[in-house]
Order: C-alpha cells, then structure tokens, then sequence
C-alpha cells in the first residue's frame, strides 16, 4: 500500500495496524515519489534479525566451527 503524508497523518492508527500484520506500507510526498517504508519491529531488537533477507543467517549451528581450524581436507583449492 502506498499513501502520501496526508493520507498517513489522516489514518496513522489504520496503517500502523496494517504494517504491523506485515503489509508492506509505503509513505510519499505523492503516489510518484515514495520517501519512507513502514515495517513492524520484532520482538528481538536486533539490527539483524529485523531484515528478512538476513534472517536466519545469524546463527552458528556448529559453535566448534567457529574456535577449530579446518582440516587438511577441507582446505581444498585454497592449498594452491
């Protein structure tokens, strides 16, 4: 949904209701130039976690990994 300034100062209650259920909530100075868009907050306050392309991809399943240096055979193209 894309509104402009007045439109959002008009029906804030109405489109914060909206951006929190997910609805994505664009804001213009008109329907032609978008300047803001309204996302819901998690309930983590991560910068992270907050971007769904990064989701996820924060977490370590292996914590070893993360201390144990490779071994010889996982080195692979990066010996030559």
């Amino acid at each position: 949904m894309t509104v402009t300034v007045e439109e959002a100062k008009a029906n804030m209650a109405s489109i914060l209701v909206k951006a929190q259920a997910g609805e994505e909530v664009i804001i213009g100075l008109d329907a032609l130039h978008p300047v803001a868009k309204l996302v819901p907050l998690s309930a983590k306050s991560s910068r992270l976690s907050r971007h769904p392309d990064l989701a996820g991809s924060t977490c370590t399943h292996d914590t070893a990994a993360l201390v144990n240096p490779l071994p010889p055979e996982e080195w692979g193209a990066l010996t030559t």
